[in-house]
């Protein structure tokens, strides 16, 4: 050995060789395991090894790749797997009993994360959310307060939260259509408790919108009606009706923008009574002025511009 120079007791080769010796000779096993994890404790078969097949070192094995930065997780989710068996998948007290074990190793052999475990978990949630696509929203809110209490990761509860969540949706939606129903045959009283009924819905208004939509146009469609019956014979209506028909429209519930047609058909008739009215009495006045006298004609223009109702009185004072 030179001087100043450091001799490494460390041999990975010696080390597997021996350890291949271990698997072959059960009588010298243990003594040339540990000869092999001296020469090489990061030896990461062998720190496996000894992990499945020797239960008792199993805590020393795990502390051994930790400190060595051995990864064995592959051997000690194996082990994990066989602690979660058949009749676990099926058996709700079974697979409460096996978690408890997994979680017992796990802490023990300071495992922070385990697929078995995911799975085990999911498996429970999933029977716990069993027929949740036809329940009814009482019972979906049961499997919510289950899947809240049921104790593993938030990401693993998602899913289910989510599809049971989706179905509570499902079932407002159809309380809407249901609400809804035989809207386009609905009066006006009806279709005022369908609206209600929308507001009360727990959905988002997005979904609440084309409910509403199709309530209110049918509303539309029964004051349009409305509308049209009341001006129906506007066409032939004296002054006095058609003023009372203004104020009628003018009344209705409807909106302005919906009355407005209605107002015009009826001032339409107002202008054409009043020009037909004011013809007459500007016809006889035109008649009985001197034309050749200008104070006859001013006193004229000035009667029909006082008296005049619509633009055709133009024509008399132009």
């Amino acid at each position: 050995r030179k001087p100043s120079y450091i001799q490494s007791v460390f041999n990975s080769d010696r080390s597997t060789a021996l350890f291949e010796n271990a698997k072959k000779l059960p009588e010298k096993r243990s003594e040339l395991l540990v000869q092999a994890f001296t020469l090489c404790p990061w030896n990461q078969k062998l720190i496996q090894y000894i992990f499945v097949n020797f239960p008792d070192e199993r805590k020393c094995a795990c502390d051994v790749a930790q400190r060595f930065s051995v990864d064995i997780s592959e051997a000690i989710e194996d082990m994990l797997a066989k602690v979660y068996d058949k009749p676990a998948w099926t058996s709700e007290t079974a697979a409460q009993a096996a978690k408890a074990q997994i979680l017992e190793y796990m802490e023990k052999y300071n495992v922070a994360e385990s697929a078995t475990l995911d799975r085990l978990d999911t498996d429970c949630l999933g029977r716990i959310c069993s027929g949740y696509e036809f329940a009814d929203e009482a019972k979906c809110k049961g499997f919510l307060a289950a899947i809240r209490e049921y104790q593993t990761k938030e990401d693993i509860k998602s899913p289910f939260q989510e599809k049971i969540q989706a179905r509570i949706g499902q079932i407002w939606i159809d309380e809407l259509e249901k609400a809804c129903n035989g809207y386009e045959s609905a009066n006006e009283v009806e279709c005022a408790k369908m609206l209600e009924k929308i507001r009360q819905s727990y959905v988002s208004d997005d979904i609440k919108a084309p409910f509403e939509k199709k309530v209110r146009k049918r509303i539309e469609i029964i004051w349009t009606e409305e509308l049209k019956n009341l001006t129906q014979n506007c066409e032939t209506a004296d002054e006095a009706t058609c003023e009372l028909l203004v104020k009628e429209v003018q009344a209705h519930k409807a909106p302005d923008k919906m009355k407005k047609t209605y107002l015009n058909m009826l001032e339409r008739r107002l202008q054409a009574i009043w020009s037909a009215e004011d013809g007459e009495i500007f016809d006889d006045v035109y008649r009985k002025t001197d034309i050749t006298d200008l104070s006859s004609i001013k006193k004229a223009e000035e009667y029909i511009r006082s008296q005049s109702r619509t633009a055709s009185s133009e024509k008399y004072i132009k």
